[in-house]
């Protein structure tokens, strides 16, 4: 499944995910999650740790850039602050164990704003594996089991979660965030937001990266390395695989002429759009059309706003 961070979603944004309040009783929010064949959710990050333990299917899971597979069995953590979404392949079904909380609740001695950091670059910073793997999916399932029945449940899971962090601090070197960084992070999401919605509103015009990173208040090599951290791609990369999504979308959905979808998408030279298309797609847009893809659902803002969605 081709997947950019704003595939065909009209907001082209991450969202800051607003997580409903932690059972105080547990510590954590723990919950079953069954997105549908064909989903794609938003791009979205939330102060919460987040920890997925995939119970059957497969689906390709994106953090900070990175996308990679998961199946089942599979363990993934996603840090607070991280920008992370995932996508289905449309014949699939998978259900996950969803498990939220704030590492501050746990301990005095931990940091509310604490980074999981230094376990190497790529999926192995998120996918955990081996032994410790195993451990925090039977934990996870006993979190989940313990948090639906009626005795000692409160005493139950926090059994069980107090496990799951002693795995996660013996395998992660446990780093404060301090208050500075924290409040410049967030707002540079936030102007990542805006910039990343301005390319999605106007494509045939989007924001220089000189202008991208003066709206983000930044130097233009910082921003182009932050950029690239943050969503896998460089910024002028980013912006063609945008125009080809929407291009792509446009080409199954309505019936213009090729090359006013071109122009709509940014694209003035129909031979740089039809040689970008190809490079991505493998065919024509004349041929891609004929084959009329189903194109995936997306989470919708109010869904994510609400922390209805763990993806």
């Amino acid at each position: 499944m081709n997947s950019c961070w704003n595939d065909f979603e009209p907001a082209g944004k991450p969202y800051h995910e607003k997580i409903p309040t932690l059972d105080p009783s547990t510590g954590c929010r723990v919950f079953y999650d069954t997105p549908p064949g064909g989903f794609v959710s938003c791009p979205h990050w939330h102060e919460a740790v987040e920890i997925m333990s995939v119970l059957k299917g497969t689906a390709v899971k994106t953090v900070n850039g990175v996308s990679f597979s998961v199946n089942a069995g599979d363990v993934i953590i996603v840090g607070g602050m991280d920008i992370h979404n995932m996508s289905v392949p449309a014949d699939e079904h998978p259900q996950f164990i969803v498990i939220q909380f704030i590492p501050s609740d746990w301990d005095d001695n931990l940091p509310e704003k604490m980074l999981l950091s230094g376990r190497g670059e790529g999926k192995e910073r998120y996918l955990i594996s081996g032994e410790t793997g195993r451990r925090i999916y039977e934990y996870s399932a006993a979190v989940m089991q313990e948090d639906q029945s009626i005795t000692a449940r409160a005493l139950a899971v926090r059994g069980y979660m107090y496990l799951i962090l002693t795995e996660l601090l013996r395998l992660y070197p446990c780093q404060a965030m301090g208050e500075k960084r924290y409040v410049s992070l967030r707002s540079q999401l936030q102007d990542l937001a805006g910039i990343l919605a301005r390319i999605n509103a106007d494509l045939s015009a989007p924001p220089t990266l000189s202008e991208a990173a003066s709206i983000a208040g930044m130097s233009a090599a910082y921003f182009s390395r932050f950029f690239k951290h943050k969503l896998g791609k460089g910024y002028i990369e980013y912006i063609h695989e945008t125009r080809l999504n929407r291009s792509a979308h446009l080409l199954c959905s309505t019936q213009l002429p090729i090359g006013e979808i071109a122009l709509q998408t940014g694209f003035n030279s129909a031979n740089f759009f039809n040689r970008l298309f190809i490079r991505r797609y493998g065919v024509t847009p004349t041929q891609f059309r004929k084959s009329s893809p189903s194109f995936p659902m997306t989470d919708s803002p109010a869904d994510l706003i609400s922390g209805s969605s763990g993806r």
